[in-house]
């Protein structure tokens, strides 16, 4: 194994090796840290707690990775390959005793999850640090649900768990647009919108895998940004339910690391360099002074950047104390609001090609003649958007952007939600549950149906037709107040 070592990489001056052990007697670890002496770390593969994944991420990355361990260690070098530079090997004595190589191409960053981040921080404090940590909670659903029919693309489960919430500082981070976040070769857990492990993506990575990418980091050094900033930035920050539901979720990490801090600022990215009027009133309500923003263009090194744990991560859970962001929200874009007039029953339209109602007339005019106000909410300024929800008692329209008002809503209403048994109306549950709505369902027939109960694009992007005769009959009681239906 050693003279593989040295026929790879012994023309190298520098070197960086892990040699992965079991606690046996292995000459060859002495070997090797004889041969490149202060450049070797040892990495049991028995150990439990932090995965090896994690341990190999804080150290690396590595010219080599020495596998004494048989066992296993085809698996391994299939997974963990990444972890070493392009032209890198990965040597590995089989199961016969044979030693093979393996060369690394991939020129990659490491993956680490939210949770996880604490222990990589731990391991190499020079990545960064833990500033402050909201416990988890659990809590069960505070609103009602009913709906025409199933949601075969809705979990709606009664209560939620919470995750711990990590507010966290790294040194010399570099961001880049649509939210990516890279510190010393790994993909930090503020590239991404939701925590848990499947949904870990972001469309601006090329994955290799659930834990590694292809290095998004540019070929020329990121001009520095000095200072100390907070990372705002969302995917699709362009995209108002992206917002409400994604961005916003990170206001309890910037509240309490500005508090601190007044001199933090807030990164964000917009090919522009401009945010819309909604975007800085929406942050300005949050407590996001416009002065406080830098809008960047392009990759930036970052001299010191905060982010944390989103309290809103769909489907998994939302945060109860999420429910004192919206609140803040509601009550200071209420306060910016015009005159009216407010109407009591309002339906929120919807304009676009995509999930739309191909009779979407007749269905509004079923909500017309219970009194509704069909609106359209972009025509409005964002604090009459806001006012408009918290003055109604009833609150209805199609699934998607405008329905996630109900969330800036300052109090429990009934809540009418036409969706169509493709789309999964994740959020609007979510929020709903959240601030005790009660929350009725009109469920209607997509033009391209889900295929054996699996997701496809075309499914969830499909029209949809309401059918008077079938979903009509619960919708009409419900327009009629009847509350036994």
């Amino acid at each position: 194994m050693l003279a593989e070592l040295e026929r790879s990489i012994g023309h190298l001056a520098a070197t960086r090796v892990a040699v992965l052990v079991d606690g046996k007697e292995r000459p060859a670890v002495a070997a090797i840290e004889a041969w490149r002496p202060g450049c070797v770390v040892r990495h049991d593969v028995r150990s439990g707690g932090t995965r090896l994944h994690v341990r190999l991420a804080a150290q690396g990355r590595y010219d080599a990775v020495a596998d004494l361990v048989p066992r296993g260690s085809d698996g391994r070098a299939a997974r963990l390959l990444p972890h070493v530079r392009p032209g890198g090997v990965w040597v590995r004595r089989t199961a016969g005793g044979r030693v093979e190589a393996v060369t690394a191409e991939d020129d990659a960053c490491a993956i680490v999850g939210d949770a996880e981040t604490s222990d990589l921080l731990a391991l190499d404090p020079g990545r960064g640090r833990v500033l402050d940590v909201v416990p988890g909670a659990s809590w069960p659903v505070r609103g009602r649900l009913r709906t025409s029919g199933p949601m075969p693309a809705n979990p709606t489960p009664d209560h939620y768990d919470a995750p711990p919430m990590f507010l966290r500082e790294y040194p010399n981070a570099v961001c880049l647009p649509q939210q990516v976040v890279v510190g010393r070769h790994v993909v930090l857990p503020e590239t991404f919108t939701t925590v848990e492990d499947r949904r870990r993506r972001n469309v601006a990575l090329d994955k290799l895998g659930a834990d590694f990418a292809r290095s998004p980091l540019p070929d020329a050094e990121p001009p520095l940004l000095p200072g100390r900033w907070f990372h705002l930035d969302n995917h699709l920050g362009w995209h108002f339910g992206h917002a409400v539901s994604e961005q916003v979720s990170h206001l309890w990490g910037w509240q309490r690391a500005r508090q601190d801090d007044p001199s933090l600022g807030a990164l964000l990215f917009a090919d522009s360099g401009e945010l819309a009027e909604w975007q800085r009133d929406l942050l300005a309500a949050g407590g996001v002074p416009a002065g406080a923003v830098h809008v960047a263009t392009g990759p930036v090194r970052v001299e010191r950047l905060v982010g944390c744990t989103p309290m809103f991560s769909r489907p998994a859970y939302v945060h109860p104390a999420m429910l004192d962001t919206y609140d803040a929200l509601s009550v200071a874009l209420s306060a910016q609001a015009g005159a009216g007039p407010w109407p009591s029953r309002v339906f929120l339209g919807r304009r676009g090609t995509k999930r739309a109602c191909v009779n979407a007339a007749e269905l509004e005019a079923e909500f017309r003649s219970a009194g509704f106000e069909v609106v359209f909410m972009e025509d409005h300024p964002l604090a009459d958007q806001v006012e408009l929800v918290r003055r109604a008692e009833v609150v209805a329209g199609y699934a998607g952007s405008a329905m996630f008002h109900v969330a800036l809503a300052g109090a429990p209403k009934h809540v009418v939600l036409v969706v169509s048994e493709a789309y999964p109306a994740h959020n609007e549950y979510l929020m709903s549950m959240l601030l005790g709505h009660r929350l009725d369902v009109v469920v209607c027939e997509p033009l391209v149906p889900r295929v054996d109960g699996h997701f496809s694009r075309e499914s969830f992007h499909s029209d949809f037709v309401y059918r008077p005769e079938r979903e009509g009959e619960f919708l009409r009681a419900v327009l009629a107040g009847d509350r036994d239906q």
